[in-house]
């Protein structure tokens, strides 16, 4: 999609011998939504999480469901990596991922994903089964989204990806002091800041910068919307877990 994944990111695939998709790789489509845009509704009314639509692209591309995971809890990119490994990867079992997003977006992911996924090797209570954890990056094309847009996110990619490496990281090396930072701090996981959020209505959609990086994330304020509506984040489509040869474009 246009937020933080391209929308090829969920076509692409590994050879592997193990796995939980009937001896082959897995993939675990990631994120409910996004912060900055309404949540896209069926046509009964319900949620479609971000995962979802990844799942059902998937599905429909011939990817067995045997080997199609969703986690559909998380709002960000932190949330991407807290979740997938708290609620899959590391009950699962899964040690060798293949992280996979958009160019302008990598950055900041590979932030976040080395910093989750690290923690246990060096703080404790997270190597699980005696196995760390083998994570891999690859990059696809900024596809869908105009060169205004890909800028306007550029300083926040920065920023966020800053912040993580010298301050968030560095903080926080247990998985409890992770899940301690996302409910007591964290503006989309924390209970009175998710009730705060849902009460607000939207400005306008902006001019200039601001509404390229609006469209960034896949869509636009609209100015009209009630406090019924709540706000998700953004994230990676997919970790792939796999034994396989590294390609080329795989960092």
């Amino acid at each position: 999609r246009g937020g933080g994944s391209g929308g090829g990111d969920a076509d692409g695939s590994g050879d592997g011998d193990e796995g939980g998709g009937g001896g082959g790789p897995v993939i675990l489509c990631l994120s409910a939504g996004t912060a900055h845009c309404p949540q896209l509704l069926s046509a009964t009314g319900l949620p479609v999480w971000e995962a979802t639509a990844s799942a059902a692209h998937l599905l429909d591309r011939g990817v067995p469901e045997s080997a199609v995971f969703v986690e559909s809890t998380s709002y960000d990119t932190i949330g991407n990596a807290y979740f997938a490994r708290t609620c899959h990867t590391d009950v699962a079992g899964w040690r060798r991922l293949l992280v996979v997003t958009s160019s302008f977006h990598m950055d900041r992911t590979k932030a976040i994903f080395d910093w989750i996924f690290g923690i246990g090797i060096s703080g404790g209570g997270g190597d699980v089964g005696g196995r760390a954890y083998e994570v891999s990056y690859l990059v696809t094309p900024d596809e869908g989204l105009s060169p205004s847009a890909v800028a306007a996110r550029a300083d926040r990619e920065a920023r966020s990806a800053k912040n993580v490496r010298d301050h968030l990281a560095p903080q926080h090396q247990t998985l409890r002091s992770v899940h301690s930072f996302l409910t007591t701090r964290h503006d989309l996981y924390t209970a009175v800041r998710l009730v705060d959020r849902a009460c607000r209505v939207p400005g306008g959609e902006g001019d200039g910068k601001d509404a390229d990086l609006m469209r960034s994330y896949g869509g636009k304020r609209t100015g009209s919307q009630k406090c019924k509506i709540l706000y998700i984040g953004i994230g990676v489509v997919a970790i792939v877990w796999l034994t396989w040869v590294r390609p080329k474009n795989v960092v």
